[in-house]
Parts: structure tokens; sequence; C-alpha cells
């Protein structure tokens, strides 16, 4: 029902994945309050899962937004970012 509803398609990084693939992620983690009913379930890869863990929705993507600032300056350097940055400021 889960991989139906959500056309098999992983709802965090929008991937498509096979049924065999498909892990169920709670939308609002037990942890944090949510329940084991269908309206917390939502279809995602493996690897998004994964990464996600008990994280919040929007937590996990600042901490991959964090993720992906570092990586690009630690790999392109801090004027590179800061115009990067700049740029997607102005779209």
């Amino acid at each position: 029902m889960i991989y139906k509803k959500y056309h098999g398609i992983c709802q965090i990084c929008g991937t498509e994945i096979s049924y065999e693939e498909m892990t169920i992620d709670h939308i609002i983690p037990l942890d944090a309050g949510g329940k084991n009913e269908l309206a917390n379930y939502q279809c995602t890869c493996r690897v998004c899962n994964s990464m996600k863990g008990t994280m919040m929705l929007e937590d996990f993507y600042m901490h991959i937004t964090e993720v992906f600032w570092y990586l690009t300056e630690k790999k392109c350097g801090k004027e590179f970012t800061e115009k990067l940055y700049r740029l997607i400021q102005n779209l």
C-alpha cells in the first residue's frame, strides 16, 4: 500500500525504487511521538532512510545542507563556496 501510494518514489531523494529496494520510514519518528500507522509511513530508499535515522525530515534536510556546504568548501575552497552561495541566494 505504501509503495503504491508513493508510486515507488523515495520521498526524500526522489529516486524511483523497486518494491524490493523500498524501506518504510516513519514521517514523524517514533522517538518524537510518531505512531505506527499508515498516515505516518512513507516510501524511502535504504540510503535515505538510513541517513535520516530518527531525525524529523526538516532536521535531516538541514543536516544534509550543512554537510553539502562543508564538503563544497573543503573540496573547492572558501572563495568558490561563497560565490556559489551568493549565486544561489540570487535565484
